[in-house]
C-alpha cells in the first residue's frame, strides 16, 4: 500500500494490483484480469490521445471481464481499471479481424 498526499489535509491508501489484457495483440475479443485484492469500478478503453470510446462497469466480485473489440480499427488502445483508491492502465494492440 502506497500512501500519496493528495493535499496536506487528506491522504489516500492506493492498492498495487496485477493487471492483465489477453490475447495481445487481439482481434475480436480481450479479457481483462486483476487481482482480487482491488474492487474495481470500471474498465475503460482509451485511444492512444486519451479519447474514451468504450467504459464498461464491472459488477462486484468478479476478478475478470471479456468484452468484444470488434467495434474498435486496428491500432494501439489503453486499458484503464479504477476502483475507489486505485488505478491501472495497460496497453492493447486492435489487429484487423481477418488477420
Amino acid at each position: 500500500v502506497q500512501t500519496v498526499y493528495a493535499n496536506p489535509l487528506s491522504t489516500i491508501d492506493q492498492v498495487d494490483f496485477d493487471l492483465k489484457v489477453f490475447p495481445n495483440p487481439a482481434s475480436d475479443v480481450i479479457t481483462v484480469t486483476w487481482s482480487e485484492k482491488v474492487e474495481p469500478r470500471f474498465i475503460e478503453v482509451m485511444d492512444v490521445s486519451g479519447r474514451l470510446v468504450e467504459i464498461t462497469r464491472i459488477p462486484g466480485g468478479n476478478n475478470q471481464l471479456s468484452f468484444s473489440t470488434s467495434f474498435l480499427e486496428p491500432g494501439l488502445y489503453l486499458i484503464r481499471l479504477s476502483s475507489i483508491n486505485s488505478t491501472k492502465t495497460v496497453n492493447f494492440i486492435k489487429t484487423s479481424s481477418n488477420q
